[in-house]
């Protein structure tokens, strides 16, 4: 029989090995919404220098930064932006394309078409036909070092039909490192680099997350948030996961205030401390996967 709890009166490690009933509401909403940009400072000055790439019809900017770095979101907040200016955009995602596939897999993600052979030709048709209407738009290029080929003699090929006088459109494309560019890095006009939130970025992060809070989810202390800094490293996905975690095991154990204590204890996993529990194998479960069990049942 466990002699230990938050229910006794003193306050052990928040994960203890068994995971009391909820005594207050859980938190109904996520404490980002999934695929959301958190507009911090720095990640504002880059939206913002993007969006000057696509107002001016520049042709060819790229972001950069190490991967969880938030390029993706980056571009799909821009992609987002430029929509509602009425600009064709057309957003693809290079990852495991070869360089066969690179032309259909362009033109089904460009609005309107409806696909065909001769890809080049009908590529070339729409993005001249688009110029002519006013621009050729935005051409967003994700995870291009990720393809499973050597995409860039592809992309210098859509680069030079962007940038005909007549076209006016422009490329973005994201990739971790700008070495992988190879001969189209001396093309780069606008190089935006994404670098790990600060100290009072991941803070201030935090803190807009929660004021977007409609269900009165629990509060990160200061010791929370620099807590969560050290465990993250100001990577904007690994911090949004932990304050996930950490508002989950609050709505647990009934507290309204996270501290740095539960930060580090909603963050470790089950398999590096004593296995208590009653149900049958945790093997490698994290805290998420018992939280989550815990509901289920």
């Amino acid at each position: 029989m466990l002699t230990t709890g938050p229910h006794l009166g003193h306050r052990p490690s928040y994960v203890s090995w068994w995971l009391p009933m909820p005594t207050r509401p859980l938190v109904t909403q996520p404490f980002h919404p999934a695929g959301e940009l958190v507009l911090t400072e720095g990640r504002m000055e880059a939206l913002s220098r993007l969006l000057f790439v696509v107002e001016n019809q520049r042709d060819f900017a790229v972001v950069h930064g190490p991967p969880r770095i938030g390029k993706t979101r980056l571009l799909d907040e821009l992609a987002r932006q430029t929509t509602a200016t009425r600009r064709p955009v057309v957003q693809l995602d290079a990852a495991g394309l070869s360089r066969a596939e690179w032309p259909a897999a362009l033109l089904s993600a460009c609005p309107g078409s409806a696909g065909g052979t001769n890809e080049w030709i009908q590529l070339e048709d729409l993005i001249l036909g688009w110029g002519l209407a006013g621009g050729a738009g935005l051409w967003i290029v994700d995870h291009l070092d990720r393809a499973a080929d050597d995409l860039i003699p592809a992309v210098m090929r859509l680069l030079q039909l962007l940038s005909r006088r007549e076209v006016h459109g422009s490329l973005v494309v994201a990739l971790d490192a700008l070495e992988a560019l190879g001969p189209l890095r001396p093309r780069v006009e606008w190089r935006i680099e994404l670098q790990p939130w600060t100290p009072d970025e991941t803070a201030a992060a935090i803190e807009l997350c929660q004021n977007r809070q409609t269900d009165g989810g629990p509060q990160f202390s200061r010791p929370a948030m620099a807590a969560i800094y050290e465990i993250a490293g100001g990577c904007p996905a690994t911090t949004i996961r932990v304050c996930e975690l950490a508002s989950l095991a609050a709505g647990l154990y009934g507290v309204t205030s996270i501290d740095a204590q539960l930060v580090h204890d909603a963050s470790q996993p089950l398999s590096s401390r004593p296995r208590d529990w009653t149900t049958s194998d945790l093997g490698a479960m994290t805290v998420e996967h018992a939280m989550a069990t815990l509901l289920r049942d």
